[in-house]
């Protein structure tokens, strides 16, 4: 059966199973080697974290480095809470704007978040890394090599963002978890980590501002269900009791299959086994339930008020980009590329197919991003191209405009002075509405 992206199927599946055999096996490891708990855990959200994406051999020299420096600053965020919140702050908004292992610098400071207070020294922390960074290598060479998976595909060179663009999505990321700790630390002492993984989230790998209103959503409705699911189940296992961690590892598990179909499963998937995890460790008080929805409430309100009002990037312009690339890559007849650059455009089309239904109403005929995208799936390059067309022209909204596309593109366009709605006729026959916003006293 052919695959279709944003469904589960057995190939997800296959991988699915890899990632929790590195898993396990780091598990595993770090039990025999006698680790305490929170290094057990460390090691645990490393293999969960490494495992969605294929290992290369230079990440075994950059992680523990890496593993070392967030263990660090951890120590600091407890014993010198303002230092060591700054420092935070600073190295991932770095890592945002100078990307070459942003996503190993995310990984290793989410896993601080999560760990307890007494997180790994450095030393003990670099070498957790390199186990879980061995386990999910070997076990993605061994599925490989017996063609239980696929190796990836090329990797086409990521499209980074501009300067600009990245100082932009940096000083959002900078901006919105500075808030997160104070506020955090000022309404929840104790548990002020969920305030600011969740501000974290959301605003990690920026794709525009309705992009971030979009995983807000599906953050606080998984982490609902996922919290409420998990505290019930958190007190049915005694504190330190094995059998609990194996359930969260099973939880992983099924979320990381069903995220291909919908990130609220991640996000319910991960709030469970966090959930696991403090009943694990003895906080199975049922009083903490609101706490951390309105913990996870506050954060995503954070990310998105960041996103949205300091130097905000549409997730329109960032659909109209993408597929140019892959207008590019239909043109060239690059399979390859083209595959890659679809792939991109699914990141971002649950955000934008909402979009379109919340606007339907009030577009009228003018066309969507997400009709251009539409169009690339068929590879309609040609559609694609007069849609992009059209909404250029409607987001420039001047005559002089108007007129130059009318007569270099084959357009023909015809106003309706009542209604003020411009009709506009393609080379191909396909004809859109561009209705003007309307403005109330």
């Amino acid at each position: 059966m052919k695959w279709r992206p944003g469904r589960p199927n057995s190939y997800a599946l296959r991988t699915t199973a890899t990632s929790t055999a590195a898993m396990l096996l780091t598990f595993a490891t770090a039990v025999l080697l006698g680790l305490k708990s929170s290094e057990v855990v460390l090691a645990v959200v490393l293999a969960t974290s490494l495992s969605r994406r294929p290992q290369k051999a230079t990440n075994a020299l950059a992680l523990p480095f890496i593993a070392a420096a967030a263990a660090g600053i951890g120590t600091l965020m407890a014993s010198h809470p303002t230092l060591g919140d700054a420092l935070f702050t600073v190295c991932v908004a770095l890592s945002v704007r100078y990307r070459r292992y942003g996503a190993l610098v995310a990984m290793a400071f989410v896993a601080v978040l999560i760990t307890p207070a007494d997180a790994a020294a450095p030393g003990w922390s670099a070498l957790i890394a390199l186990i879980a960074f061995a386990w999910v290598a070997l076990t993605q060479f061994i599925a490989v090599r017996t063609h239980f998976t696929t190796p990836a595909p090329t990797q086409h060179p990521q499209p980074t963002p501009s300067p600009r663009a990245g100082t932009r999505m940096a000083l959002q990321m900078a901006a919105a978890l500075a808030t997160a700790f104070a506020l955090g630390r000022i309404l929840y002492p104790d548990h002020w980590p969920w305030t600011v993984l969740t501000t974290f989230i959301v605003c990690s790998g920026n794709r525009g501002r309705e992009d971030v209103v979009h995983k807000s959503a599906l953050r606080i409705a998984g982490a609902a269900a996922g919290t409420v699911a998990a505290t019930a189940l958190a007190g049915a296992f005694a504190p330190h009791n094995s059998a609990s961690i194996a359930v969260l590892l099973a939880v992983l598990a099924t979320s990381t299959w069903l995220r291909t179909y919908s990130y609220a499963y991640w996000a319910a998937g991960v709030t469970a086994a966090l959930s696991l995890l403090y009943g694990y460790y003895g906080q199975t008080d049922f009083s903490l339930l609101s706490t951390r929805l309105t913990e996870i409430a506050l954060g995503a309100a954070i990310g998105i008020v960041a996103s949205w009002c300091i130097l905000p990037i549409r997730t329109t312009d960032v659909a109209r980009k993408r597929t140019a690339e892959a207008l590019h890559a239909l043109r060239d007849k690059d399979a390859a590329a083209f595959t890659h650059a679809l792939s991109r455009l699914n990141e971002i089309t649950p955000p934008l197919n909402l979009h379109r239904r919340l606007t339907r109403h009030r577009r009228g005929e003018t066309p969507h991003a997400a009709d251009a995208m539409d169009a690339i799936r068929q590879r309609d390059a040609k559609r694609a191209r007069e849609i992009l067309a059209a909404i250029s022209s409607a987001k420039a909204g001047g005559d002089g405009r108007h007129h130059g596309l009318k007569h270099r593109g084959g357009w023909t366009v015809v106003r309706d002075d009542t209604s003020g709605q411009t009709h506009w006729t393609a080379p191909t026959g396909h004809t859109y509405t561009n209705t003007p916003d309307t403005w109330t006293e």
